[in-house]
């Protein structure tokens, strides 16, 4: 899972004009890093990661990164999620695997009745910290909106980040109130319209990849933070430095 979120940034920064050499370069990875089965640490994803953020010098890059991700960029887990039998059902499935995505990411489910609250919380650890917020709702809500038939009930937005962006970007892409300078970081779902079943439900096929995820836990323990360090450093950057 790691691979399909690695693979993700790369193709963003590639469209935004780098060379894909040069983006894995710098990351200290190689295609063969990219073969199926192999494996690549969180760490290596937070590199990734944090130079796409600071090459962008954008406030809203995870809100473009959301925007720019195809359906089923993010592998097994979007997939578990997009079978589930309703919205509600399958961000928790999302929660239940995100850290497949990325260890640092947590997602929780509170069900008022009326309302649905999807929180989102990040490590300490994360870099551009903010900005993975923001990929994550905009991913979530987006899944949401698609697999709904363009409606996930949105109600509200809270972010922890003390104010808008320059170019009230947030505004415009959730089509609902934003609250800044909040306690958490939510999306504020209508509670019936998170129940309601997806056009796109498949009981057959959830419980298939469900299964699948569940072998992908098992199979792949994140590394510890020694075996991230010895992974860097075997694969430190061996680029020529670009030009300014």
């Amino acid at each position: 899972m790691i691979v399909e979120s690695a693979n993700l940034i790369v193709d963003y920064r590639v469209s935004r004009g780098m060379s894909r050499e040069v983006v894995l370069c710098e990351a200290g990875l190689s295609e063969e890093d990219f073969a199926s089965g192999a494996e690549m640490p969180h760490v290596t994803l937070e590199r990734l990661w944090m130079q796409a953020v600071d090459d962008s010098n954008s406030e809203s890059m995870g809100l473009q990164l959301a925007q720019f991700a195809q359906r089923g960029s993010l592998g097994l887990v979007e997939y578990v999620g997009n079978t589930a039998e309703s919205f509600l059902e399958g961000t928790r499935r999302l929660g239940q695997y995100s850290h497949l995505l990325n260890d640092r990411l947590s997602i929780t489910v509170e069900d008022h009745g009326g309302e649905v609250d999807i929180v989102i919380a990040v490590g300490e650890g994360m870099p551009r910290k903010q900005e993975f917020v923001d990929f994550s709702m905009a991913s979530i809500l987006g899944a949401g909106r698609h697999f709904a038939g363009g409606n996930a009930g949105l109600l509200a937005l809270h972010l922890v980040r003390p104010s808008k962006t320059r170019g009230g970007d947030h505004e415009r892409f959730y089509r609902a109130p934003v609250h800044f300078g909040e306690a958490h970081n939510k999306l504020v779902i209508d509670g019936p319209t998170a129940r309601a079943a997806l056009p796109s439900a498949d009981p057959l096929l959830h419980a298939i990849l469900r299964r699948q995820a569940d072998k992908e836990v098992e199979s792949q323990p994140p590394l510890d933070a020694s075996e991230a360090e010895l992974f860097l450093a075997q694969r430190g950057s061996r680029c020529a430095p670009r030009s300014p």
